[in-house]
């Protein structure tokens, strides 16, 4: 292609589409000639859900035979176990519970000075 007939095509001005006349055009053929909508394969859902469990059992039937599905589950095993002291003051930054549900406190907690550390322990179960 020549310098001229480059510079002729890119200094042409661009023609307005009107996309919707286009839609119009194309539904109108489409409706003229009969053309129905694409309808998958009658093989249903049933297939897709065998094919799945298929391959679960192999998945699972693979981690038995490997010898992985015992250890697997260990993973999930709490390994450690820490109690948590909590004051009113972690408390203050809680948004409004109450958006969640309602909170009905049924006995009032007695709060009580422990002599010793050990009697708390044994008190709290601690």
């Amino acid at each position: 292609m020549d310098d001229t007939k480059l510079e002729r095509l890119l200094s042409a001005d661009e023609t307005p589409v009107d996309s919707a006349a286009g839609l119009r055009r194309f539904r109108d053929s489409v409706q003229m000639r009969g053309v129905d909508a694409y309808r998958s394969p009658s093989r249903g859902r049933w297939t897709q859900a065998l094919a799945a469990a298929a391959a679960v059992t192999v998945l699972f039937a693979g981690l038995q035979l490997t010898g992985v599905a015992g250890s697997f589950l260990t993973i999930f095993q709490p390994k450690q176990v820490a109690p948590l002291t909590i004051g009113a003051g972690d408390l203050t930054g809680l948004p409004d519970l109450s958006e969640f549900g309602t909170l009905t406190i049924t006995t009032q907690p007695a709060y009580r000075q422990a002599a010793t550390l050990e009697l708390a322990r044994t008190e709290t179960g601690l």
